[in-house]
């Protein structure tokens, strides 16, 4: 039973390296496997149980996980025992040998912790007494390959001895770990065997996915010896544990893909491609041209800008008032006086709107009359 990332963190004495990102495998899949649910929510994996057990082992890639500010963890491990503790009390010890490796995160760095634990029982109830996990020396990265062992010797009598052992192989480093665990009676437990993944608290890093390999129980394909595989809740969706592999010595486990989302295209709003004036006798016409990608277009609007006093006015295509409606395309007039000694200019703001109201993207006209020059904006 792994300890809190808070534990993991103020136990940890080596700053460990950069992550690769584990290369993608796959496995061949056989038949199905029951189900069942972790009874603290935090082992998933498989387990097997209804006998007693020697020795466990399996080899796994560590993944690489995402630097995050917030803590998060999430531990591989192979164990002997515990599972009585998690089911309830049955007359079983609750002793728990393991060993395996950390992936954590918090305050935007990433570290992968080897360690190990040995959790005893203080009464027959599986009352735990204070444990606390032991980190291990030594440099792991992601995309290391780790073998990792807990086995049980009835040597020395009378209680015998757990060993737990684990490898690092990357490149020329091939860092060893060993611990040796003396049994008392009353703690002794090896009625089941665990290769286990397990969170270090919510929520979990995305490791994308490990592949179990080399898994073998009594050296047994674990395929062999009826296992049972263990997931967080019935309807947890986290992680997904694939069934054991053909050859029965191997089982992946992936972070859930999130499902596609495709972005809401932005809304096809009218344009105005082109704007310009022309003069009929007193008055000051726009022609306005615009695109309709949404096939929508409904009316026009303008109002008077740059000092000028025209009030703002919103005119459908259906009525559009003085206006004179083209094929996408508006013109309209305003009484600029021409030719007349009170002859002025003006300035508006015109756009299209579609059937939602929204509007097209505004140009500035100068109403100014033939001669004495005009442009739109």
């Amino acid at each position: 039973m792994r300890k809190t990332i808070a534990v993991w963190v103020a136990a940890l004495a080596i700053l460990l390296g950069g992550a690769v990102a584990a290369p993608g495998v796959s496995a061949t899949t056989a038949g199905p496997r029951n189900t069942i649910v972790s009874p603290c929510g935090c082992w998933a994996g498989y387990v097997d149980t209804g006998s007693t057990y020697h020795a466990v082992s399996a080899v796994w890639q560590v993944p690489s996980i995402p630097a995050s500010r917030s803590r998060k963890g999430v531990d591989f491990w192979v164990g002997l025992g515990g599972l009585g503790f998690r089911i309830g009390c049955r007359g079983l010890s609750t002793g728990l040998e393991q060993i395996g490796i950390g992936d954590v995160t918090q305050n935007n760095k990433v570290y992968y912790i080897p360690w190990w634990e040995a959790i005893p029982s203080n009464d027959a109830c599986g009352k735990l007494k204070s444990s606390q996990p032991h980190n291990l020396p030594g440099s792991v990265k992601a995309g290391d390959f780790i073998t990792a062992s807990v086995s049980y010797s009835p040597d020395p009598a009378p209680d015998g001895t757990y060993y737990l052992k684990m490898s690092d192989n990357r490149g020329t480093n091939n860092t060893i770990w060993s611990v040796n665990v003396p049994v008392s009676g009353h703690y002794y437990d090896h009625n089941s065997a665990e290769v286990i993944l397990e969170p270090a608290g919510p929520p979990l890093p995305n490791f994308k996915q490990v592949l179990f390999d080399g898994v073998f129980v009594d050296n047994k394909p674990i395929g062999a010896t009826n296992p049972e595989k263990m997931v967080w809740g019935a309807n947890d969706h986290r992680i997904d544990i694939h069934p054991i592999g053909a050859h029965g010595d191997n089982f992946l486990v992936t972070t859930p893909t999130p499902p596609t989302t495709h972005p809401t295209p932005a809304p096809q709003v009218p344009e105005i491609t082109s704007a310009g004036t022309y003069t009929q006798g007193e008055l000051v016409y726009f022609d306005i041209h615009y695109a309709d990608p949404g096939h929508d277009a409904e009316g026009f609007g303008f109002e008077g800008v740059n000092g000028s006093s025209w009030a703002e006015e919103n005119h459908p295509f259906s009525s559009p008032s003085y206006g004179i409606v083209g094929p996408d395309s508006i013109a309209y007039p305003f009484n600029e006086e021409c030719g007349t000694p009170q002859q002025f200019d003006s300035y508006v703001k015109a756009w299209i709107y579609d059937r939602a109201g929204r509007r097209s993207t505004p140009v500035v006209i100068h109403l100014v009359c033939a001669g004495s020059g005009g442009s739109a904006g």
